[in-house]
């Protein structure tokens, strides 16, 4: 069933301060509601230290998420406000309520875990990619915001301790790595401001997956290898004392010829 939002005209003003805070999973609440479309003048109540919302009419607003005064509001079937919890409405989607019972929308850090909650959507948790004011973020199943290396259908991205995810140079581990502007991680031959570079398509004791390649190195099953200098650029047209295998010369494509 589609989500229908429903506006109610506020006579009383709800009472409480709005403070974020996490539940355990046993505070999680699956209330299968059906959102119904209905206008009314109404108040809030409180009975026994809980809060519903008497209509003009003499009954109850209940079973779902309603507006009230421009705010989303999530009631019981039997009409008691929702708050302090998660919830998860009929249209499949989680939703937390403040303390003082209004949906929340936006950035929300909840027992040291950042959720995005779209404002644009009633405050429905965001799950998966999503972009907030010119930058990428991920969102997992759980809601929680990505953060460090996340694989992604077979890709590897970083996304730094804000949760933004990160493109250009990354120095991780000890290792460099390289994320193009859609945020995948190189691996292989590329060329970056205008210098050649290759990052290991493989792990190794000596070189994780996408790390930058230094030293000596022969690349693939063929007899070929280059020399890579410490920022990583390829040597060309160059002789190189490579250490410990000698003097070699680079030519123009970077392969190098011992001896010559």
């Amino acid at each position: 069933m589609s989500k229908r939002l429903t506006t109610v005209l506020m006579t009383a003003a709800l009472a409480g301060t709005v403070v974020s805070g996490a539940l355990p999973a046993a505070a999680l609440a699956d209330t299968g509601s059906q959102l119904q479309v209905q206008e009314s003048y109404g108040t809030w109540e409180r009975s026994g230290g809980r809060w519903w919302f008497a209509t003009q009419g003499g009954g109850y607003l209940s079973d779902g998420l309603w507006y009230i005064s421009g705010q989303p509001y999530v009631f019981d079937k039997n009409g008691w406000l929702y708050t302090n919890t998660w919830i998860k409405l009929s249209d499949g989607m989680w939703y937390w309520c403040e303390p003082s019972g209004v949906v929340a929308r936006g950035w929300r850090n909840l027992g040291g875990t950042w959720y995005y909650l779209d404002p644009a959507d009633d405050g429905s948790m965001v799950i998966g990619w999503r972009m907030i004011d010119g930058t990428w973020y991920r969102f997992l199943s759980s809601g929680a915001m990505a953060c460090g290396w996340q694989q992604v259908a077979g890709d590897w991205y970083y996304f730094d301790g804000s949760g933004a995810m990160r493109t250009g140079w990354l120095a991780s581990g000890g290792h460099w790595y390289y994320f193009g502007t859609d945020g995948r991680m190189l691996t292989g031959w590329h060329t970056i401001g205008g210098k050649r570079f290759c990052f290991s398509e493989f792990e190794s004791n000596s070189t994780p997956l996408g790390g930058m390649l230094t030293g000596v190195v022969r690349i693939g099953d063929t007899s070929e290898f280059y020399f890579f200098y410490e920022d990583g650029t390829m040597a060309r047209n160059e002789w190189v004392d490579t250490g410990k295998y000698g003097t070699i010369y680079f030519g123009s494509d970077g392969i190098g010829t011992p001896g010559q």
